[in-house]
């Protein structure tokens, strides 16, 4: 009985860091979770094409679903997320589609993550930390790498393209 009382106790503070994570956000930017709807993957996925990148990373990947938009389409994709209680649900979605090996999501800050290795990268981020944020795609990515920006944009790239809300760039 001790055991249940301590696995209860658990998954409650599992569970309440988690969703208090989706308020802090990255370096404390408050960035909380904000899922990108099915017709924004569908304009994302459409604007890649072709899709000639090897691997992709999305930052701050919530539930996974654009993770696992890229894996489908036969991309090695990568989430970062904070949140462990979304980590975990991305994980079993990624389990249970099949997609194990293709689709990743680490538990971590994409501040910390080493971005050169992607050929892709997206982000639904806001306006305040998208200064900081393109210095380190600026940095840290290959010539020719493209960035998806959902719905808010870098303060001096100039996007290649604009559709319902989804800005592409070109490194």
């Amino acid at each position: 009985m001790l055991i249940v009382y301590a696995l209860c106790i658990l998954a409650i503070v599992f569970v309440s860091f988690g969703f208090a994570v989706m308020f802090i956000g990255p370096k404390g930017k408050g960035i909380p979770f904000v899922p990108t709807s099915k017709k924004k993957v569908r304009t994302l996925m459409r604007l890649s094409e072709p899709l000639t990148a090897k691997r992709m990373a999305d930052l701050g990947s919530g539930d996974g679903r654009i993770v696992i938009a890229f894996a489908r389409a036969g991309v090695e994709a990568h989430g970062f997320e904070l949140n462990p209680v979304l980590v975990l649900w991305a994980r079993m979605r990624i389990r249970f589609l099949g997609l194990k090996g293709r689709a990743h999501i680490h538990l971590g800050n994409y501040w910390n993550a080493d971005l050169s290795q992607f050929d892709i990268v997206t982000v639904y981020g806001l306006p305040g930390m998208m200064g900081e944020l393109e210095r380190k795609l600026r940095r840290e990515l290959q010539p020719g790498a493209r960035v998806f920006s959902n719905n808010f944009h870098f303060p001096t790239l100039t996007n290649v393209r604009k559709e319902e809300g989804v800005y592409l760039y070109s490194l």
